[in-house]
C-alpha cells in the first residue's frame, strides 16, 4: 500500500515537561501536515480542466477518481499515516507494484513527490509557524 508516515520526535527540555499545551499543538502540527499531504496528492491525481481519460471500451470517458476519492490519512498520538486506502492498483500507480518490472509503465511516483515535498518545502515551514504558535501559548 503506498503511504506516506509521519511521526514528530520532540526533544529539549520544553518537551520533556510533558506539557499539554506542547503536546496540542504538536497534534495540530501533525493534523496540518497530514491535510497538506492530502491536498497535494489530491492536487497531482486531478486531471486539468477538459482532459479526458481514455479506457479500452470508450475512448472519450472521463475519469472517475476513484483513486483519488480513496486517499485517506490516519493519526495517533504524535504520529500520522496518509495512504490509499489498499486499492488494489495503488502500488502499480506508485510505481512500486511488482509489474511495473514487467511493463513499460514505471509509476506516478505521487506518494514519493509528495513525501520530498513535504521534507523540503511545508514541513519545515509548518514546524517554524507552530513553534511561534507554541511560544505565545506558552505565555512567550
Amino acid at each position: 500500500m503506498p503511504g506516506i508516515g509521519m511521526k514528530v520526535v520532540a526533544k529539549g527540555p520544553l518537551f520533556e515537561r510533558g506539557d499539554k499545551i506542547v503536546e496540542d499543538v504538536t497534534n495540530e502540527l501533525i493534523q496540518f501536515l497530514l491535510e497538506t499531504a492530502e491536498q497535494h496528492l489530491d492536487n497531482m491525481l486531478r486531471p486539468p480542466p477538459g482532459v479526458y481519460i481514455g479506457d479500452q471500451t470508450n475512448k472519450y470517458t472521463k475519469s472517475t477518481g476513484n483513486y483519488r476519492r480513496h486517499i485517506t490519512s490516519k493519526r495517533k498520538h504524535l504520529s500520522g499515516f496518509v495512504h490509499d486506502g489498499n486499492v488494489l492498483y495503488g502500488p502499480w500507480l506508485e510505481g512500486v507494484g511488482s509489474r511495473n518490472k514487467t511493463s513499460n509503465f514505471r509509476g506516478h511516483f505521487h506518494f514519493r513527490k509528495t513525501r520530498q515535498q513535504i521534507i523540503r518545502k511545508d514541513g519545515p515551514k509548518a514546524a517554524k509557524r507552530f513553534t511561534h504558535k507554541l511560544i505565545k501559548r506558552l505565555g512567550g
